[in-house]
């Protein structure tokens, strides 16, 4: 997610391949085999070894009975006391439901908790914090009669040096259920600091699972803003995956 040595920092959406052990959800590190970056890599106990020698670290990042996601991430130079995370991914797994059990599902409520990671910006683009946590809610809707979805998603930052205060609410743009999955923005931030401007250009997306969908589990690039009156610029770069329940509050 970020480059450590230029300072600059990006979303990067790829496809990668994971396969594993069905029990593995249970611990936090698993083994299983992946395809990253085009590279073919064997992982014990939530770590593999890249070719050009830096270690990929892997743990499981937000789950329940049927679904959750994974974070990857390396460290710059491979020192965890070092500039913080050089490279941050997640993606969701778990057994999917199949489309045709959809069908008479009528309006279904998801709620769920997101966890991630980011770097913060100032509003020249320079790094201010390169490794701050990323935690929040999601709540979908999903109308199974219109194929269609929305929703909510906030969130908050913190980290160790408590340079950062951010807080964000976004709705959801109505996107189109395709299938057992979705792929929409957050872009409309309708909660922003008194004498503050809120941008966001945020992407988020997921995929229902367990039987008749009990479950929504997804990702979110996070792309959000905040400018102040006095010039106290703040710019969040970041990603998250989240997993939800149907009917959990919402």
């Amino acid at each position: 997610m970020s480059d450590n040595v230029t300072g600059e920092t990006t979303i990067q959406i790829t496809e990668e391949t994971f396969l594993i052990d069905i029990t593995a959800p249970e611990t936090e590190g698993f083994n299983g085999t992946i395809t990253y970056n085009g590279e073919t890599l064997t992982v014990v106990d939530g770590q593999a070894t890249l070719a050009n020698g830096q270690t990929l670290y892997s743990r499981f990042n937000t789950g329940v009975d049927f679904s959750g996601t994974v974070s990857l991430y390396t460290y710059a130079y491979d020192n965890t006391d070092g500039p913080g995370i050089n490279s941050q991914g997640f993606f969701a797994i778990g057994a999917e439901t199949n489309p045709a059990e959809l069908l008479d599902n009528g309006f279904v409520s998801y709620f769920g908790f997101l966890d991630g990671y980011g770097t913060v910006l100032d509003g020249n683009g320079q790094v201010v914090e390169n490794e701050v946590s990323i935690g929040g809610t999601v709540v979908i809707y999903v109308d199974f009669d219109e194929n269609s979805v929305n929703g909510f998603m906030g969130f908050d930052v913190s980290s160790e040096g408590e340079m950062t205060s951010l807080t964000a609410q976004l709705e959801l743009t109505q996107g189109d259920l395709i299938g057992n999955g979705f792929a929409t923005d957050a872009n409309n931030v309708f909660a922003c600091p008194e004498f503050s401007t809120c941008t966001s250009n945020t992407q988020i997306g997921g995929a229902l699972f367990g039987p008749d969908g009990e479950e929504l589990s997804g990702v979110t690039g996070i792309d959000y803003s905040e400018f102040g009156e006095d010039g106290d610029n703040a710019h969040l770069i970041g990603a998250a995956g989240f997993t939800l329940t149907s009917g959990g509050g919402a």
